[in-house]
């Protein structure tokens, strides 16, 4: 019983055993659910540098990755103790991510007290982005970890005017813009808090101590530099050299001087414009229109702390709880840097270039946001009325759960989207680690992940083909990688290599084992194959025992599998649901069973038209469909696959849409289409060509194939969500509602 009295030692201990099951929470949950190198940032670059540190290559230089030490060096430390593998790679964003939940405790519990702490640190345990990156090899979730650190360290310092405390605040300081540049703006914040601190005559001698620990940390860095490289701030030039070139080579492409893009980003709900909507009369809506908001945004990377930020902003700010200055410096100094700040400044001639945006760059912020939330609502709590404080238990509990349970579902849909998008690397990883280490292997530059899952095993025999023209050009023995919907042999569609190189193996394709989410919409996965080109006819065994392995591999469903489409006929009506964000109410509207190519002449003259019909063979039926939203007035098939190439070259395939079809052919008519036999059996479409003088002699190839769009609608029509949705689940649409024409129904034009 004394243990649970005031001053017991159980009562002491609680919070942080509380904070410990967070911490475990966090570390459980990042390997469950680790990612290894994502494509949202510059992950790769970071573990190929982490690996080059073990190899004994690396060298600092005006690579702009390459002095981001604090990113990759900790990575190199741990594939060095346990080896490469996901896990490893990810160690780093995962003890960062913990140990930011154990430092926005400790500046809660020291700018208000334990409960504000431990709210900060379980709200910041769920929060999105951070939950995202956390598990992977993000730089922004190690910058968040060390510019907090520093402005713990800076705020202790500053209670205890404790001259170890500064310097080592300093030490942090210096140490944020290694991780990434963008941790360099909490100089600017701690700068800006001292000088203010100044002002108010807050301060002692022993802050001086902060510079101490800044240029100790400088000169170390310098020393490291020069040991490195052949700079010894080369630091700084890099940075700055990068930074002041953008839109040149190797350099980020321009600024984003959109005043609203970080805006938009921390309040996605459009929560306004739902509220004035409920003044104007829809108030009996307004759940379900904030419902389908949430849903529909499911992408969103922040959930509702921002907007619960705002809220306890102005609650702290009001009632001028103790210990609220802090943070709300922290946020506001740290957002108007992103915003305003500059990332380049030059005198003469004056440039002010504005930082550049990424959404990933506000993990700068989630810390002083958690602090601030949990401030207001321990100080919620600190009520002597018994009542009261029951219903003040009540609201912050409701508030808080309110905030993970919104996140949650965020979470998952981020796990979800990562591994499905590297589900084809890693399958293709593991098959060919198992092959001899002599073999060559041809990727896309796109495909570096690829690297690490192999445990950069024998790399060098690892190229890209990002500047071979044809794919003939690929030595036999060789194993290639080739994704969908990608450039790929100057060509915009990849094609099936076999087409140009027959004697390519077709050897795996991966299929994602599991159902895909159905909140999935925007993500596109390279759907990669993989190839294996035989030295000879006798020796090919090797590629036909891999190719056996493709129907294990994949489910045989009686429908197109998504890494065999280059085009999509989009065969159905029906309407996407405003609450679920999914299709509803969908109906079969045609089947298409053949294609035809056909011209009304076998020859023709440079400047002479000539006519292409293009005979569709299935069922055409059309409905209406009175609970869509969507209506089908009327039917409008638009064939989108128009080609023409050399026939008598290996190499590009022109169509309308991506040219330069006019390198062969000075005119490509708009199409006009005919449904008959009762409108249901035909449907003809039919264009013109003029061919041009340079391919005289030669003969001309033209193809037909097509995807399906609708009148009046932009649920089917183009490049939306939906169309996403089917074009990349076939197997999970019923009725065979997506019909792929391969493009290899062609005619011929011999030019005289």
């Amino acid at each position: 019983m004394n243990l649970l009295k005031k001053g017991g030692r159980f009562r002491k201990s609680l919070p942080y055993l509380l904070l410990a099951v967070i911490v475990l929470y966090t570390l459980i949950y990042s390997l469950t659910f680790v990612g290894g190198p994502s494509f949202y940032g510059d992950d790769t670059t970071y573990l190929d540098l982490a690996h080059s540190v073990l190899a004994g290559t690396f060298q600092q230089s005006q690579f702009i990755f390459s002095v981001r030490i604090l990113q990759f060096l900790p990575i190199s430390f741990f594939y060095a103790i346990f080896g490469v593998s996901m896990y490893t790679s990810s160690a780093w964003d995962i003890l960062a991510f913990s140990l930011t939940v154990v430092v926005a405790f400790y500046l809660g519990r020291e700018l208000y007290d334990e409960r504000a702490g431990l709210i900060s640190a379980l709200l910041l345990a769920f929060f999105p982005m951070a939950v995202e990156l956390g598990a992977t090899v993000s730089d922004d979730i190690t910058m968040m970890f060390v510019t907090s650190l520093a402005m713990l360290l800076l705020l202790m310092a500053r209670n205890r005017s404790s001259k170890r405390l500064y310097a080592l605040a300093g030490a942090a300081l210096v140490a944020s813009p290694l991780v990434t540049p963008e941790g360099g703006i909490i100089i600017f914040v701690a700068l800006l808090y001292l000088l203010l601190e100044f002002a108010r005559k807050k301060l002692d001698r022993s802050a001086y101590y902060l510079f101490i620990g800044m240029l100790a940390a400088g000169g170390l860095l310098v020393f490291f530099n020069s040991f490195t490289g052949t700079n010894p701030f080369v630091t700084l030039t890099t940075n700055s050299n990068f930074y002041s070139a953008v839109g040149q080579k190797n350099t980020i492409p321009s600024t984003n001087t959109d005043p609203g893009f970080y805006i938009s980003a921390m309040f996605p709900y459009q929560l306004v414009s739902i509220a004035q909507s409920a003044l104007n009369g829809g108030g009996l809506n307004i759940f379900q229109q904030l419902w389908a908001t949430y849903v529909n945004n499911y992408n969103t990377q922040m959930g509702f702390y921002f907007y619960a930020f705002v809220i306890a902003a102005l609650c702290v700010g009001f009632r001028r709880t103790k210990g609220a200055y802090y943070p709300l410096l922290w946020f506001v100094a740290g957002f108007l840097y992103l915003e305003f700040g500059p990332m380049h400044v030059s005198l003469s001639p004056f440039v002010y270039l504005l930082s550049y945006r990424l959404q990933r760059f506000l993990l700068l912020l989630p810390v002083p946001l958690v602090v601030t939330i949990g401030i207001a609502l321990s100080s919620v709590l600190r009520t002597k009325r018994k009542v009261k404080r029951y219903a003040a238990v009540v609201a912050v509990c409701l508030v808080v759960v309110f905030l993970i349970a919104t996140s949650v579902p965020l979470n998952i849909y981020q796990y979800q989207t990562l591994s499905y998008e590297r589900y084809d690397q890693v399958v293709i990883a593991n098959y060919l680690s198992t092959i001899p280490n002599t073999t060559s292997i041809y990727r896309m530059s796109g495909f570096s992940n690829i690297d690490s899952y192999m445990q950069f095993r024998n790399i060098n025999r690892i190229y890209a083909y990002d500047s071979i023209q044809n794919c003939s050009n690929i030595p036999a023995g060789s194993y290639v990688m080739i994704p969908k919907n990608m450039s790929v042999f100057n060509l915009d569609y990849t094609p099936d290599p076999q087409r140009y190189c027959p004697n390519w193996q077709l050897v795996l394709i991966p299929k994602y084992p599991y159902p895909l989410p159905e909140t999935i919409t925007m993500s596109n996965p390279f759907g990669a194959k993989l190839y294996y080109i035989p030295v000879n006819e006798t020796n090919s065994t090797r590629g036909q025992q891999a190719g056996s392995q493709i129907n294990t591999t994949i489910t045989t469903t009686g429908q197109a599998l998504p890494g065999e489409l280059n085009y999509f006929n989009l065969t159905g009506t029906g309407y996407r649901n405003q609450t679920t964000g999914q299709v509803s109410g969908f109906v079969t509207v045609n089947n298409v069973s053949s294609v035809d190519v056909s011209l009304n002449r076998s020859s023709a003259n440079p400047g002479e038209t000539v006519r292409i019909n293009v005979t569709f063979v299935g069922e055409f039926k059309w409905y209406q469909n009175n609970a869509t939203i969507y209506y089908l007035g009327a039917p409008l098939i638009n064939v989108h696959y128009f080609g023409v190439e050399l026939s008598n070259q290996s190499g590009t395939l022109y169509d309308q849409n991506n040219g330069p079809w006019n390198y062969f052919v000075s005119q490509l008519g708009e199409p006009h289409q005919l449904l008959y036999e009762n409108g249901s059996r035909y449907l003809r479409v039919s264009w013109n060509i003029t061919p041009r003088a340079n391919v005289t002699g030669k003969q001309i190839k033209i193809c037909g194939g097509y995807f399906a769009t609708y009148q009046n609608t932009t649920l089917f029509g183009g490049w939306g969500a939906l169309y996403n949705t089917l074009s990349m689940r076939q197997e999970r649409v019923v009725n065979s509602t997506v019909i792929s024409i391969p493009s290899s129904e062609c005619s011929y034009l011999n030019v005289t």
